[in-house]
């Protein structure tokens, strides 16, 4: 991920409601909006399961749609086996995102049952990210999976902050991590997203063409416009 050049702190501490659905709406002081959109389905509690070296595990989906077979086998990395006379670990499972809505909540409760929550939290924009919310809401998950969008958003909100910084920790701690499309595309080692490509490319000319990946990447980029050559490229840019 590239660093992001600027940060702000917002600092407003939020108090939660659980309502009659089962959700929870996070209010600012004074009511302020929040910067960030969280709802959870089942327990609004943290709990903590033991997650050993057998519960750690990487879920990589290429998008499409959802396999129930994915969220199943994530699930059962934090719920545990029922063992006679134990009490039966349960995590709580949350998704992340920075669009889009909580439809993950029902789909993965009624797949994992057992899950002491199902969680969707959305962060829009780098102010959420920076929120001290976010970070003590993911640092308390025990399962993650990050949904599809727009890798470039999560590379310009979320980059160098607290989000990205909790994922690790998590991986740390052995929790399953898992991402569909935009979410498998920013679980890599190098992240590739269009953020003002053309843009980009003229501040960056020499760097990227010295750039073996980029070589690789503007070419298949060009044979699916039917070019052989950047020179090809429109002049006109939009």
């Amino acid at each position: 991920m590239e660093a992001l050049e600027s940060r702000r702190l917002f600092s407003a501490t939020p108090s939660l409601n659980l309502d009659s659905s089962g959700f929870v709406s996070a209010a600012g002081k004074g009511n302020a909006k929040l910067p960030y959109s969280y709802s959870v389905t089942g327990n609004a509690g943290n709990t903590s399961p033991t997650l050993s070296a057998q519960s750690a595990g990487l879920a990589l989906a290429g998008g499409g749609l959802d396999v129930d077979e994915v969220f199943k086998w994530m699930g059962a990395k934090v719920t545990g086996p029922a063992t006679p006379g134990l009490t039966r670990s349960i995590g709580d499972f949350l998704v992340i995102r920075a669009t889009g809505t909580n439809a993950y909540n029902s789909y993965i409760n009624q797949l994992v049952p057992d899950l002491d929550s199902v969680a969707t939290l959305i962060i829009p924009n780098l102010a959420a990210a920076l929120h001290p919310d976010v970070a003590r809401i993911i640092g308390e998950a025990d399962s993650i999976f990050v949904a599809g969008g727009d890798q470039g958003d999560y590379v310009k909100f979320w980059n160098n902050t607290p989000v990205e910084q909790e994922i690790y920790k998590a991986v740390l701690r052995n929790a399953p991590i898992g991402g569909t499309s935009a979410g498998l595309a920013v679980l890599g080692e190098i992240d590739f997203y269009k953020c003002n490509y053309a843009q980009d490319i003229d501040d960056h000319a020499t760097e990227l063409a010295a750039n073996p990946i980029f070589q690789g990447l503007m070419a298949n980029y060009l044979s699916s416009l039917g070019l052989d050559s950047p020179e090809s490229l429109p002049s006109k840019r939009r």
